[in-house]
């Protein structure tokens, strides 16, 4: 659980910018990289603050249709 101090209000419209980072050793890359993958699979990254305090990201990707392999698995994957 989170019980931190949540996102900073300046900082919500810039979460998922590259390069933008709250850290001094942060390379603002992780969230963008991770909305990206999301997105790219049609779902969805969003985050809020908790009234009690923290943030909870939320994470939403479709349900996957059943996968059709012209080849087996084996072949494809390893070989």
């Amino acid at each position: 659980v989170d019980s931190g101090d949540g996102i900073p209000a300046e900082a919500i419209k810039e979460l998922y910018q590259p390069f933008f980072t709250t850290k001094s050793l942060g390379l603002g890359l992780g969230l963008p990289i991770c909305k990206w993958i999301i997105e790219a699979h049609g779902g969805r990254l969003a985050a809020k603050n908790n009234s009690g305090g923290g943030a909870t990201f939320f994470i939403e990707l479709p349900i996957a249709e059943e996968q059709r392999h012209d080849r087996p698995v084996s072949d494809s994957v390893f070989g």
